[in-house]
């Protein structure tokens, strides 16, 4: 251990215990020093040269297309926001000691299909999880979207739009 660098003989000597066991635990150093090969980087030439061959290219563009490249404006967004409430509900209700599984939970969000064997609390358990994200969906398009108005500002506005009487009923 002479010819190596003081480095390495202070961490052959340092020992690590496990704070629950007590144990020592294993400790890894890499041998050798470990950063950029410059050359490599350096060679490269903005769309003159590449990092992968053409057959690579080829397979990971392929394997990239999943079929729906022309989608309507927000589809991704439903659907990330579809998956988020599945999950929201699911992990809520199960917290409230409701037995519906994670795909019983989708299935009944979806297409409305109940499980069987399970009370028609759980359902309902899961429904209101579903009614509240409709309500704020029509919250944000029917007021906050119709008039740009922000949520902080929505209560100076709802009570603003209450104490303004209109000769002939609410025009807005």
């Amino acid at each position: 251990m002479s010819n190596q660098p003081a480095i390495f003989e202070a961490h052959a000597i340092r020992r690590v215990y496990d704070e629950n066991t007590n144990f020592p635990m294993p400790t890894f150093r890499w041998p050798g020093n470990f950063g950029y090969e410059h050359h490599f980087l350096n060679s490269y030439l903005p769309n003159e040269t590449r990092y992968l061959d053409e057959s690579l290219r080829t397979h990971l563009h392929d394997i990239a297309i999943t079929g729906e490249q022309e989608r309507p404006a927000g589809t991704y967004g439903r659907a990330i926001f579809s998956r988020l409430l599945i999950d929201l509900s699911w992990a809520s209700s199960r917290l409230e000691g409701n037995t519906y599984s994670r795909l019983d939970t989708e299935r009944l969000i979806e297409f409305v299909q109940y499980a069987e064997g399970k009370g028609a609390q759980n359902a309902r358990m899961i429904l209101n999880h579903k009614m509240i994200e409709e309500e704020i969906k029509r919250l944000h398009q029917g007021v906050i979207a119709r008039y740009r108005i922000r949520p902080s500002e929505f209560a100076a506005w709802q009570a603003a739009k209450k104490s303004t009487s209109y000769p002939f009923g609410d025009t807005q």
